[in-house]
């Protein structure tokens, strides 16, 4: 556990550096967000790794990775990837997509809604009828 304090001058400095030198190499960061978190938070072990989800104003919820100092400040790499990143949720996790629509689920749901369920429920069944009649005629 990462006890809650500031920063030193050292830290924030290097963290910033590391995101520059990170960008110079990767000016379009776009899917690599678990990776550049992952090897920031080997060259910085006062920052935090975590996941969840962050909201933007043309995309809407998305799954993504970052870094958060012992004070709360977020540190993120790949953050130039999303066109208008407005909000940060640590305790949102993407945990699968509707069967139905494809949405993004969160706490291990099959479906985003009953609509979906009843959606899918019901293809699966045109479809287990479509194959029983096509077992019948081919005999």
């Amino acid at each position: 556990m990462i006890e809650a304090r500031l920063l030193t001058a050292l830290e924030r400095l290097k963290a910033e550096r590391w995101i520059k030198g990170f960008l110079k190499v990767n000016p379009n960061p776009y899917g690599m967000c678990r990776e550049a978190t992952g090897r920031m938070v080997q060259d910085c072990p006062f920052l935090r790794a975590v996941a969840g989800m962050v909201i933007d104003g043309r995309w809407g919820l998305r799954p993504h990775a970052w870094l958060v100092a012992p004070d709360g400040e977020i540190f993120d790499p790949a953050a130039s990837q999303f066109p208008a990143l407005f909000e940060y949720d640590e305790g949102l996790t993407e945990t699968g997509r509707c069967m139905d629509c494809g949405e993004i689920l969160f706490n291990g749901k099959s479906f985003c809604g009953d609509g979906c369920e009843d959606s899918f429920r019901t293809y699966l069944k045109e479809e287990r009828c479509q194959g029983e009649n096509h077992a019948t005629r081919s005999k």
